[in-house]
């Protein structure tokens, strides 16, 4: 996918989503799209992948579920 395609598909698919981003492909790990998405139920973030996958038109898709929230810090650049 390209740039300009995948920065077309942002306004067509759900708010649940912080950022989307590409990345290399390896032949263990075919996928180059990444995308981070917020629910509350996983149910719910399938749903939102599908919508996405309609939308960018990609059926061979596979979804990474958290398994543990780490404690979010705030950067300290200057003290």
């Amino acid at each position: 996918m390209t740039k300009a395609k995948l920065e077309n598909t942002s306004s067509r698919t759900p708010h649940a989503i912080s950022y989307r981003y590409r990345r290399s492909v390896f032949a263990d790990w075919p996928f180059d799209l990444f995308s981070m998405v917020h629910a509350r139920t996983l149910e719910a973030a399938e749903r939102i992948s599908e919508v996405m996958s309609s939308v960018v038109k990609i059926q061979d898709c596979t979804i990474l579920f958290s398994t543990r929230e780490f404690k979010k810090q705030r950067v300290k650049y200057f003290e």
